[in-house]
C-alpha cells in the first residue's frame, strides 16, 4: 500500500514536469534554446498577419500602404522582436524572422506573387529584420552598461 502510494506520487511529479518557462513574455526551454519562444512568436505573427489582412481589406484600400506600415511598426515588429536580446539566434530562427517580415510585407502590398525580398522591403521602406534585431541588441547592451555605470557612480 505504501509502495503504490509512492509510485502514484512519483508518476504525478513526472506528469507535472515543466519544460518551458515564461518570464516577462519570453519563453525559455531547459536547454536555453529559443525554439519554444519562436513557436509562440510564429503563432502570434500568423494571427497578426491575418488581422492585418482583414483590417486592411475592410479599410477599402484607402491609404493602404500608410495604414499597413503603421500596423507593422506598432504591432507586428514589436511582437516579433520582443525579448530578442535574450535569444541565441540560430539560422532557422533567423529564416523564421525573415519569413515573418516577408509575409507582413506581402499582406501590406496585397500581392499573391513572390517578389524578391529586398525589392519588396525597399518598396515599403522597411529595414531588413536582421538590422532591426542587431539594433535592439545594441540598445539593450547600452542600456545594461549605462545602468551598470550609473550604479558605480553612486558609490
Amino acid at each position: 500500500d505504501l509502495h503504490t502510494a509512492y509510485r502514484r506520487q512519483r508518476q504525478m511529479c513526472i506528469r507535472d514536469r515543466v519544460y518551458d518557462y515564461k518570464y516577462l513574455g519570453v519563453y525559455f526551454s531547459r536547454s536555453l534554446s529559443d525554439r519554444s519562444h519562436m513557436q509562440v512568436v510564429k503563432e502570434k505573427v500568423r494571427k497578426m498577419n491575418n488581422y492585418m489582412r482583414a483590417t486592411l481589406g475592410k479599410h477599402l484600400n484607402v491609404k493602404r500602404m500608410f495604414f499597413g506600415d503603421t500596423i507593422y511598426n506598432s504591432k507586428i515588429c514589436p511582437a516579433i522582436l520582443h525579448g530578442c536580446p535574450t535569444w541565441i539566434l540560430l539560422k532557422s530562427s533567423l529564416s523564421d524572422l525573415k519569413s515573418f517580415q516577408y509575409q507582413s510585407a506581402k499582406a501590406v502590398m496585397n500581392i499573391k506573387v513572390n517578389p524578391a525580398r529586398p525589392a519588396l522591403l525597399g518598396d515599403l521602406g522597411w529595414k531588413p529584420i536582421e538590422e532591426l534585431f542587431e539594433k535592439r541588441l545594441i540598445y539593450y547592451f547600452v542600456y545594461l552598461t549605462g545602468s551598470i555605470f550609473r550604479t558605480f557612480m553612486i558609490f
